[in-house]
């Protein structure tokens, strides 16, 4: 593989670009794959001539027989959400025939990286990363440029903007939720939790939401994604003097946050008002906390079909939006107290 001026070796993203047209074409163009136009595969042939490029040869040994396996990365698997993610996967590719292999990379970036390198060592067919970031991007490249798919699952961040999306976009129900709250007289809102590849850990598109029906985002973002942080983060959060009437909670944090509440002494509805972010299909919260509600094993199973027509020649768009989100109203919210009506709490010794 030949390196360009800057010392930096060509890669098959190089080839892509001069060519414009997009990896998954000039992967298949160089692995002798089908489904490519006589005019992009004449560019193509081109920019390989125009910067010398050698193809990567781990890569290309990788692109043999199918193996009939989608592989999966997840970050952890303790959410319930996540089981749904994986229901609906296994059902998609079961469907089609193919078999699949899950791994956690229990909160690690490390390990998250070092799986995707193991899954491509035992040969899958397609990957489908859940919530990449930029420290895959090296893997993420080594995939496509042999040929294999990479689909990403729910969210991804802008460094990896390049591999296909399926997530289910909650900005719509954000919007109905605050124009909700703010009917009520609620002013303030905050968020408990944290996404991946979300800005300071925030919920997208809810601080957009606020903005726009004139309520206050109440920030304490947490310092990683698990429970511990955000009941951390919730604790300085009630101790504030402008903290928010409104908490907004992550599933996998629902438990943890009601608990924290009672523990400090605040009342849902009364001193504090709920809204849960579902995304599983946990049962015993429905009709009892508001919330907006995604059918995690939908996403999951178009992920699969997106990953498996890809596998059979059909790219995908770069975003596969599912318009599945719902906003539900429950007991959990109601007007916010008087100015004064709540106890001044403070953090634990």
């Amino acid at each position: 593989m030949t390196k360009p001026s800057n010392g930096r070796p060509i890669t098959l993203r190089d080839v892509a670009s001069r060519a414009q047209v997009s990896l998954s074409t000039a992967s298949r163009v160089l692995n002798g794959g089908h489904y490519a136009s006589g005019e992009a595969i004449e560019r193509v042939l081109a920019a390989v001539a125009d910067l010398d490029y050698r193809a990567n040869e781990g890569a290309r040994a990788l692109r043999r027989a199918r193996t009939m396996t989608v592989g999966v990365v997840f970050h952890q698997l303790r959410n319930p959400s996540v089981l749904d993610l994986l229901e609906g996967i296994e059902s998609g590719c079961d469907e089609r025939g193919f078999s699949v292999l899950v791994t956690s990379a229990r909160d690690s970036d490390d390990r998250y990286v070092s799986l995707i390198r193991r899954l491509l060592e035992r040969r899958v067919d397609a990957l489908l990363l859940s919530n990449p970031t930029r420290v895959a991007r090296k893997e993420i490249d080594f995939a496509r440029e042999s040929g294999i798919p990479v689909v990403a699952l729910s969210t991804r961040t802008k460094e990896v903007d390049d591999v296909p999306l399926v997530h289910a976009p909650a900005r719509a129900r954000l919007n109905e939720m605050v124009e909700h709250l703010a009917a009520l007289g609620h002013q303030s809102i905050a968020f408990v939790g944290g996404v991946r590849g979300a800005s300071g850990g925030g919920f997208p598109g809810l601080a957009d939401a606020a903005v726009r029906h004139g309520m206050t985002l109440v920030e304490e973002p947490p310092m990683d994604f698990g429970e511990g942080s955000a009941m951390t983060a919730l604790d300085h959060l009630l101790a504030r003097r402008d903290r928010p009437t409104v908490l907004f909670v992550m599933m996998r944090n629902l438990s943890a946050t009601l608990a924290r509440l009672a523990d400090r002494g605040f009342k849902v509805p009364d001193d504090m008002s709920l809204v849960n972010f579902n995304d599983s299909a946990t049962p015993g919260t429905a009709g009892l906390v508001a919330e907006i509600h995604v059918d995690a094993r939908a996403v999951g199973y178009e992920a699969s079909q997106v990953a498996v027509d890809w596998i059979e020649g059909k790219e995908p768009e770069n975003r596969q939006s599912l318009l599945i989100a719902k906003w539900r109203p429950a007991g959990s919210i109601c007007p916010p107290p008087g100015e004064y009506g709540r106890t001044k709490v403070s953090l634990p010794d």
